[in-house]
């Protein structure tokens, strides 16, 4: 009998090491997405481009590439009266093909470009995830009118010095 329990015992103890304590890497991510929020609901545009990796690029469907952090804090602080953003994360994986394969991604009628079409390589010997999410950003223009952008991104992120930050940002 005490065997048994021992046994079972032990196996709710690896049961418990071995599960998601809700600190994981997707988790983390998930976590990241609310700090971009946070930052563009509280009018922070340098806060928000803070978690791009200094080498980050946007690559926007007809627009042209902005790459590094002056272009990224540029493109961020132009817009000066933020309302909201939600960011609806659908997908995030180790695996980038198992975005591709989503049938979230499947319907999409236009997809965001990948980044080797305009000569981005992703750093070597990092860690390195990525995530499929629809935005919905509103921001008000100069007269006053409301803006409203709906996007669908894919963001590759990179773990630098135990920090995710974005490095590929394509959206649609």
């Amino acid at each position: 009998m005490c065997a048994r329990i021992s046994g079972i015992a032990l196996l709710l103890l690896l049961f418990a090491c071995s599960s998601p304590t809700g600190h994981d890497a997707k988790d983390e991510i998930r976590s990241r997405n609310t700090d971009l929020e946070r930052a563009f609901v509280a009018n922070k545009p340098l806060a928000l481009a803070a978690i791009y990796h200094e080498n980050a690029c946007m690559i926007p469907q007809e627009w042209r590439v902005a790459c590094g952090k002056a272009e990224i804090e540029d493109y961020w602080t132009r817009i000066s009266e933020p309302v909201d953003w939600k960011l609806d994360v659908i997908l995030v994986s180790k695996n980038e093909n198992e975005l591709y394969q989503s049938a979230y991604y499947q319907e999409l009628e236009l997809k965001p470009r990948h980044w080797s079409e305009v000569d981005i390589e992703l750093p070597d010997s990092v860690e390195t995830m990525y995530e499929l999410g629809h935005s919905a950003l509103s921001y008000r223009l100069e007269d006053g009118t409301l803006h409203e952008g709906h996007v669908d991104f894919i963001l590759v992120w990179i773990k630098i010095d135990g920090e995710w930050e974005i490095f590929v940002d394509t959206y649609v």
